[in-house]
């Protein structure tokens, strides 16, 4: 959706559906920032008692330590 689409929707919207919205964005910035702030774990199936991962958002791996050279 365009910012410009986007701008026409929400002028025309009521004075307090524009709050609502607004308090929703601002719900959602909360969140995702709550949710960057812990990687996320993750279970192996049947090695769930054994072996774990922690992803994270900002990572970085090079082409060696990918193909274990």
């Amino acid at each position: 959706m365009s910012y410009e689409i986007l701008e026409k929707t929400y002028n025309a919207l009521t004075e307090e559906q524009q709050a609502v919205v607004y308090s929703l964005i601002l719900s959602l910035e909360k969140l995702n920032k709550n949710n960057n702030l812990v990687p996320k774990k993750r279970e192996f199936g049947k090695f769930s008692n054994i072996a774990s991962a922690n992803f994270s958002d900002n990572w970085e791996i090079t082409s060696e330590e990918l193909l274990g050279l």
